[in-house]
Order: structure tokens, then C-alpha cells, then sequence
């Protein structure tokens, strides 16, 4: 698909997706009531029953940060019945060798967004110098690989 693009457009040298988080709010959903592998702080617990009962999204600068972390957790941590990503977008991405490089709260407000990822997407960064390392990776050890940004909220920072 990169190769296409810069054939058509010569000059392109970023290639970055906004693409949705299909399994998000069933996979933290599973993992609050205590059936996933996603470690959740109290505050993140807190920002789901939020969500779900209020049928809020993320608007405000605090709920956007705690989202931020919550969906980079599903990210790094949170695995398929085959051991990947529980994510098959990020599945398809990663394995093309893309990084994921941005969350990105309530920017899907259609009624699929909103109902599977309470309105959050992310972008997928193709760097043309990266791609082939990024596939190998992720194919060879199941790396997730994403910004210093994503491996940050992941983490709780």
C-alpha cells in the first residue's frame, strides 16, 4: 500500500492511518470485571464505570489522559487467545510494520465508535526507513512497537 502511494504521489514521505480500536471497550470491560490479562488502576476502573454508565466519552482533559493510558494498556498488554494483539487492527497494522505512534480520544463519534472504543482511534506511522525492522519484530517476538509517547501512558506515566 506504501509503495502504491509514493508511486502516485512522489513527493509523500509520511504515511500515518487514523484507524478505530475495535475491541477496546469489550476487552477493558473483561479486564475490570477480572477476565484479562490488563492490569488496571483504581483510576481506570473508576474512568470505565464512568463511561459505561453515563454513556460519557472522554471529553475532558483528565478523562482524555486516563483514557490515553487505559487504551495503551489494551495496546502493550493486551493479547489475543493466540497470544498478539487483542487487537486485529493493530494486528494488521504492526505486521505491515507500522509503529503506533498516537491514541487518540473521541474522535469517532459514530455509533460503532462510540459503542466499541467510547470514540478513540489511533494512528499508524508507516516510516519508509523503519517498516522492514518494525515487521520483523513484531513477526519474530510479537513486538508491539509504538511512540516513546504510547510506551509511556502503557506504563502508567
Amino acid at each position: 500500500m506504501v509503495e502504491e502511494l509514493r508511486r502516485e504521489f512522489e513527493a509523500l514521505e509520511t504515511f500515518v492511518t487514523l484507524s478505530p480500536i475495535p475491541g477496546l471497550r469489550r476487552c477493558v470491560k473483561k479486564a475490570a470485571e477480572g477476565g484479562a490479562e490488563i492490569e488496571l488502576t483504581e483510576d481506570e476502573l473508576s474512568l470505565i464505570t464512568v463511561l459505561e454508565e453515563s454513556d460519557t466519552l472522554p471529553s475532558e482533559p483528565d478523562m482524555q489522559a486516563e483514557f490515553n493510558q487505559l487504551a495503551a494498556k489494551y495496546f502493550v498488554y493486551g493479547k489475543s487467545s493466540r497470544g498478539g494483539p487483542a487487537d486485529p487492527v493493530a494486528r494488521f497494522h504492526l505486521g505491515n510494520g507500522a509503529c503506533l505512534e498516537r491514541i487518540n480520544p473521541v474522535a469517532d463519534l459514530s455509533t460503532r465508535g462510540v459503542s466499541t472504543s467510547w470514540g478513540g482511534m489511533v494512528n499508524y506511522l508507516y516510516d519508509l526507513k523503519n517498516i522492514e525492522r518494525n515487521h520483523e519484530a513484531f513477526a519474530n517476538g510479537g513486538d508491539v512497537i509504538c511512540s516513546a509517547a504510547v510506551k509511556r501512558a502503557a506504563n502508567g506515566n
